[in-house]
């Protein structure tokens, strides 16, 4: 009996010293900023964060039940499209950068978490960890019309073509996201093609000039909240010698004399760069300027390709 007590004891004493030597894998976590799900944007190929609108956002991971002071630690998504993954701090955060948006199609709330980020501790994977990625989708004109300040209407309203003949109509432009909801402001640039005069009259170049393209920031809109616009302006304003027929200042009806491709790209300043979210006819009458035959949502790519033409000449 002792000599069968012996071996027991020793037995025990054996597997307690096993037990002890062995760092016990325990299912890891991953969070963002304290939350367990991340909401970012995507606004262009190789664009950084502007104005409120992140591209990007810091993962931590953690794994309080594992003791091994030097685990094999493996990040992974499950849309390598859309998401890349670049690890921190001895692999246990990472930093995940858009590189598209979740969906290309219009969405109804709430968000479908359809991007997943996994960590894999020692072996143990996490939970996935839901990523939703936001895209600047669509436009609206919220306010087209006459444009007047203080100082007056059409060219009178602004001081270098105060007493110039013709007109300047307003577009004021909100920017929608996937779920056709308003944003606050984010820098706004447009690109202006196949610009033709219609051979209406003496309207032509020289010596008129073709529009120039422009661009908004964030500071040049009118901030309300989630109305928040920018303003485009449609301008015939000319000195001197007048085209025949000649420009008048708004109204409607008119004669069509200019007529030109536009696109509107969000999320920076430079022109072709950005998230098209429009591209429209823009044509210049005797007596206004409208947009017409807009494609909005820019999706697929190919609608805003340069080179790709909406208007042609008559």
């Amino acid at each position: 009996m002792k000599k069968v007590f012996n071996c027991q004891v020793f037995g025990a004493a054996v597997l307690v010293a096993l037990y002890a030597s062995v760092a016990i894998a325990a299912t890891p976590t991953i969070t963002y900023g304290g939350t367990s799900s991340a909401a970012i944007w995507y606004l262009g190929p190789g664009q950084v964060d502007e104005d409120g609108y992140y591209v990007d956002a810091l993962l931590v991971a953690s794994n309080p039940g594992d003791s091994n002071p030097s685990p094999s630690i493996y990040w992974s998504t499950n849309f390598n499209s859309l998401l890349a993954i670049v690890p921190q701090n001895g692999d246990k955060s990472a930093i995940i950068t858009s590189k598209g948006p979740s969906y290309t199609t219009a969405q109804s709330p709430p968000p479908v978490y359809n991007v997943t980020v996994t960590v894999t501790w020692d072996g143990m994977a996490s939970a996935p960890f839901p990523v939703f990625i936001n895209v600047p989708y669509s436009m609206n004109v919220v306010n087209m019309g006459q444009y007047c300040t203080a100082a007056g209407c059409d060219c009178d309203a602004v001081p270098n073509t105060y007493g110039l003949t013709g007109y300047i109509t307003l577009n004021d432009v909100q920017m929608l996201d996937l779920f056709g909801w308003g944003n606050l402001p984010i820098p706004v640039n447009e690109t202006l093609e196949n610009q033709l005069f219609l051979g209406t009259g003496s309207w032509s170049v020289p010596p008129l000039n073709y529009p120039a393209a422009g661009y908004w920031t964030a500071a040049q809109w009118t901030s309300a909240g989630t109305s928040s616009y920018f303003s485009d302006f449609f301008e015939v304003c000319i000195g001197g010698t007048l085209p025949t027929p000649p420009p008048t200042s708004s109204g409607t009806g008119g004669t069509s004399v200019f007529t030109e491709t536009q696109k509107y790209w969000v999320g920076t300043t430079a022109p072709w760069t950005g998230v098209c979210t429009q591209a429209d006819i823009v044509t210049l009458y005797t007596n206004h300027g409208a947009q017409s035959g807009a494609q909005t949502p820019g999706f697929p790519a190919t609608v805003c390709k340069q080179g790709n033409f909406l208007n042609t000449k008559p």
